[in-house]
């Protein structure tokens, strides 16, 4: 298992399938996520403090969401919360929400909406760690070394789209995409496509919300 350091996400669910779906979408951004059967599991592990961001479903047997949400409160752990509910959890969900949950995605949910709600999560966080004159200095000096193709792709990562939508627009392969996105994650010493989009935010480079 990779360092929580480096895996921003946390993924909570006691149906191994939702885990599993969730991973390959927040990896086709480059996002890497840890997965947990249980609110049990995850409140147990060493490393459950170092997550900027939890995706839970609401209802799971043992710990329910809502009470995983109390615990998290008690043991100071203050990873911001998307909670996965059904139709009939919608007043859970606003009690969550009314605790601290940041959002809830109802079940069924587009890959696109998971994707938005777990990108403004990590840029909030990582827009209130903006770095200091010099460090957008050294940012922007980092953006020069790129290439335009690499610009181009750059926008479209830090935008939050696919690999597939950014083939598709751009008439390359996935593969070429994903090597493009790796090379510029190095080149701009960040180490997630949030971290990413938070520096491009910074330099200008992404259109107004």
């Amino acid at each position: 298992m990779s360092d929580s350091s480096t895996v921003p996400v946390a993924v909570v669910d006691d149906d191994a399938a939702t885990r599993e779906a969730i991973v390959v979408v927040l990896d086709s951004i480059g996002i890497a996520a840890h997965t947990f059967a249980s609110a049990q599991d995850f409140l147990a592990a060493p490393e459950a403090s170092s997550y900027r961001c939890l995706v839970m479903d609401i209802r799971m047997p043992g710990l329910s969401g809502i009470e995983a949400q109390r615990r998290m409160k008690e043991l100071g752990i203050a990873a911001p919360v998307i909670f996965i509910t059904g139709h009939g959890d919608i007043e859970m969900a606003v009690d969550a929400m009314k605790r601290g949950a940041v959002d809830f995605l109802t079940k069924p949910f587009r890959d696109q909406v998971l994707i938005d709600a777990v990108q403004s999560v990590l840029s909030a966080a990582a827009a209130r760690q903006a770095p200091p004159p010099v460090q957008q200095a050294a940012s922007r000096q980092r953006l020069e070394q790129l290439t335009p193709r690499e610009r181009e792709i750059l926008v479209h990562v830090a935008g939050g789209r696919r690999s597939k939508q950014i083939a598709a627009d751009l008439g390359i392969t996935v593969k070429t995409v994903d090597e493009y996105r790796s090379r510029i994650l190095g080149k701009m010493q960040v180490g997630t496509s949030s971290e990413l989009a938070a520096v491009a935010a910074t330099l200008g480079l992404l259109p107004p919300a």
